[in-house]
């Protein structure tokens, strides 16, 4: 049964592999024109890259998971290669619809019609030791996302880094493409101009680093949260007070692991909550007990 299964995978994905390949030529005419290009159609040509490798990764995964161990290896290089002659496509006509992309990245009229032109440094991947380090078999669970709030960056890292980054069995495209399943909304867009290549997995770490990992705004964010937090209306509510003190404590937790002492912020926020919680209370806070 799972033969069975594995060859119409197998099928369905040369399918959409094939209908890619289709796509790329059409590109390749409609950019081969003089003069202004077409950018509507070569706009719903991207959206459709960008449909057909959605499906075509979910394919790779299960394949991955159907095929015997030795064919491990040649599948995930096979898989490295068609993926980064997609991402090459969507990129390079990005870059002919947006002059910025274009001029800082590859000169115009560049287009991607095999790998080598693709991955960049793929040539100098190909070593033995650099084909041992494209096998990828993870462990089987769900990865952190990070939506943008700089306060959770330093816990989505530190999963990312544990599960991916840090991971010797896996080589810095297949790294980057786990890292941009993992990223959403904004913060998805900020990486997506990056071509799929091992030199700009690293380049895109390092904005991502630049942007949520500043010690100033990550503070700013936390004190933001903590104004933020509500008004206590009934002292004798031992579980909100508990939960607006576990709240707190998690803030000031988070703060203490970039270096913000408590004594730079303490006084201010105890009169501040002291005042929130007292306000309409005739009870004080010292009349609570924890438990």
């Amino acid at each position: 049964m799972s033969e069975t299964n594995l060859k119409k995978r197998i099928q369905v994905r040369n399918g959409h592999r094939l209908h890619v390949k289709k796509i790329i030529s059409q590109i390749n005419e409609l950019t081969s024109v003089e003069g202004e290009k077409p950018v509507t159609r070569l706009e719903a040509c991207k959206a459709e890259l960008i449909k057909q490798q959605a499906k075509i990764e979910s394919l790779d995964a299960e394949i991955e998971e159907l095929i015997d161990e030795t064919a491990v290896e040649k599948e995930v290089i096979e898989k490295c290669e068609f993926n980064a002659l997609i991402q090459g496509n969507i990129y390079f006509i990005s870059s002919i619809n947006s002059p910025k992309t274009s001029s800082s990245s590859m000169p115009t009229g560049t287009n991607f019609e095999n790998t080598e032109n693709v991955v960049g440094s793929q040539q100098e991947e190909n070593s033995p030791a650099a084909e041992a380090a494209c096998k990828i078999k993870l462990p089987k669970f769900s990865l952190p996302q990070f939506s943008g709030d700089p306060t959770e960056w330093m816990s989505f890292w530190d999963s990312f880094t544990s599960a991916i980054h840090d991971n010797t069995n896996s080589n810095d495209i297949d790294k980057f493409q786990y890292l941009r399943s993992c990223l959403l909304g904004s913060t998805a867009e900020a990486v997506s101009g990056f071509p799929l290549t091992k030199a700009n997995y690293k380049e895109a770490v390092k904005l991502l680093e630049s942007w949520f990992a500043n010690k100033q705004v990550v503070v700013s964010k936390h004190v933001e949260k903590l104004m933020e937090l509500p008004e206590i209306c009934g002292s004798e509510n031992i579980a909100i007070l508990r939960q607006l003190y576990d709240q707190v404590e998690a803030t000031m937790r988070s703060l203490g692991r970039i270096g913000v002492n408590s004594d730079a912020y303490g006084t201010f926020f105890y009169s501040y909550y002291y005042g929130k919680i007292t306000a309409r209370n005739p009870a004080t806070i010292e009349q609570t007990t924890w438990k």
